[in-house]
């Protein structure tokens, strides 16, 4: 964690992110024994997106579920596990 010579304002922002977001935070915990293509991880998964891990703060509220909605989609369309990038999820906010 090294912050070298960045403006004290962005330190704060990055201090702050850090705090709200630690590891284990993640929308989804992915290990090398979760095998993606085996279709009942992946229903694990998909309910770890659509569901905040019990006694944990979840920041994500309607973020969560338009991650859901989108992995279901594309699950359905592509037989993949497909998740959007945080910009995607800001647009489908926008319609």
């Amino acid at each position: 964690k090294q912050f070298g010579r960045l403006d004290r304002m962005v330190v704060r922002f990055l201090q702050a992110a850090e705090q709200d977001y630690p590891p284990g935070g993640e929308l989804v915990h992915l290990s090398d024994d979760r095998n993606l293509l085996n279709p009942a991880i992946v229903n694990i998964v998909m309910q770890e997106i659509r569901n905040p891990r019990a006694g944990r703060r979840d920041g994500l509220g309607i973020f969560r579920e338009i991650f859901y909605q989108w992995a279901l989609s594309m699950q359905k369309k592509f037989n993949l596990l497909v998740l959007p990038h945080h910009t995607q999820v800001i647009c489908l906010l926008a319609f």
